[in-house]
């Protein structure tokens, strides 16, 4: 109706001025808002606060809001946000394990085990959090915890060679040469030319008969 109203304006002689008065109008005011729109949207952190309002029971809108505080450092905010998500929905493996990476990458490395723990008691197949959960544990001289981690992401990832490397490292820091020499054994059915490997089980096997 106004684009017809605005064509009949237009055919009238005296109303043509007014007609692209009100034209250029319309799309100065249109042209404002996309600049203003897209400077809401020009980042991902921006875009995401603009959905905060209208999507705050959103985990998905809260945890990715988190992840973007995070990329941009602002750690603080990047908490906080995490925790709301994990307010929200408990039982989701995901924000947990973000709460977790957050503490390990600014150093709180005692802080960040509880939330990779409780991100593979929620989900046993997260493979995300067994790495850092590994490292953790090996850091803290909890060996047998760290072996438990990476026998689980064993079954989990595709990089077994690597997974059993770390296995093999883990039982000789125990001195449980048992242990060792069946991981490599396994690796060395992977990768049966793997020089280091074969050394490391010879000397082991000659621990074991002594």
């Amino acid at each position: 109706v106004i684009v017809h109203s605005g064509l009949k304006l237009a055919r009238i002689p005296q109303g043509r001025l007014p007609f692209l008065a009100a034209t250029l109008i319309l799309l100065t005011a249109l042209s404002v808002r996309s600049v203003w729109r897209n400077a809401d949207w020009r980042t991902a952190v921006g875009f995401y606060e603009k959905l905060l309002p209208t999507a705050s029971t959103s985990y998905r809108v809260l945890n990715n809001l988190g992840m973007e505080y995070s990329k941009k450092g602002a750690f603080d905010n990047a908490e906080a946000t995490y925790k709301k998500a994990v307010a929200l929905d408990p039982t989701n493996a995901v924000a947990w394990h973000n709460l977790g990476d957050l503490c390990l990458n600014t150093g709180r490395h005692d802080e960040a085990v509880p939330y990779f723990e409780k991100a593979v008691s929620l989900q046993k197949d997260f493979v995300f959090s067994y790495p850092s959960l590994a490292k953790l544990y090996f850091e803290r001289g909890e060996y047998a915890r760290c072996r438990h981690a990476l026998e689980a992401l064993f079954s989990l990832t595709d990089d077994k060679y690597r997974t059993l490397q770390d296995l093999v490292r883990v039982a000789l820091r125990e001195r449980n040469y048992p242990a060792a020499r069946k991981y490599l054994l396994v690796l060395l059915k992977i990768k049966p030319d793997d020089l280091a490997a074969i050394e490391t089980l010879a000397a082991i096997e000659r621990l074991i008969r002594r």
